[in-house]
């Protein structure tokens, strides 16, 4: 059964888990409410993001950056990436997409 964007947004309230409702193996879409700290590992896709709600940082490769509701965020296959001093409220649309990288 496919879920609603609505069913999905409540399943991720009060919730820090992602979400990933595609059976695709070459495009994944799903909600992410990162835990404190946000311990997240080199992905073996691109990863784009959505940010739904909230501010905060984001970390690429050593790079931070600021962010905000609204904004799209881009991170590379088999980047160190994170999300740093988010509020509280802070949740984000992310799809994970196109080839796989081996990472190593």
């Amino acid at each position: 059964k496919q879920k609603t964007a609505y069913e999905i947004h409540e399943r991720l309230v009060g919730s820090e888990m992602c979400i990933r409702d595609s059976a695709e193996e070459d495009l994944i879409l799903g909600l992410y409410k990162p835990q404190s700290p946000d311990a997240q590992s080199p992905h073996e896709q691109d990863e784009y993001y959505f940010v739904a709600r909230g501010s905060g940082e984001i970390s690429v490769n050593g790079v931070t950056e600021a962010f905000n509701t609204g904004d799209a965020l881009f991170v590379p296959a088999g980047a160190d990436h994170g999300f740093l001093n988010t509020s509280a409220d802070f949740y984000c649309w992310v799809i994970f997409y196109g080839p796989k990288f081996e990472i190593g």
